[in-house]
């Protein structure tokens, strides 16, 4: 039985959006994740944007696509995009569609807070 999908959107001490996924992200859900990410890049950048899949239970190309969009239109130079992933059902689409070399990813929010840094930012 899958949750009902849900995005949690909150602020890291040092200034980092982590974004939180509950359920499955499919065509139904997939447009709500974008429009989130958009809205956060558009408000937070420059910065560190992380969206932590541990809760999510189902990704499809949709859901890729999301992410895929919203890494081209970051800017390179000042903010910053990590995934956290410990699902080795989701991970394995992001290795299948070789996205497991585009994206950081990480196993836990801790780590990718902890390695994702603007540019610039010798801490």
């Amino acid at each position: 039985m899958t949750r009902d999908f849900d995005l949690v959107t909150v602020s890291a001490p040092d200034g980092a959006v982590v974004i939180a996924v509950e359920g499955e992200l499919d065509m139904l859900t997939a447009p709500e994740l974008k429009a989130r990410l958009f809205a956060v890049i558009g408000v937070h950048a420059p910065g560190k944007i992380v969206v932590d899949l541990t809760d999510c239970e189902f990704v499809d190309s949709t859901a890729l696509a999301a992410f895929v969009q919203a890494r081209n239109a970051l800017d390179g130079d000042r903010v910053r995009l990590a995934l956290v992933i410990s699902s080795p059902s989701i991970l394995r689409v992001f290795g299948i569609t070789q996205l497991d070399h585009v994206f950081a990813i990480y196993p836990d929010r801790a780590s990718a807070l902890g390695s994702v840094r603007p540019a610039g930012d010798s801490a």
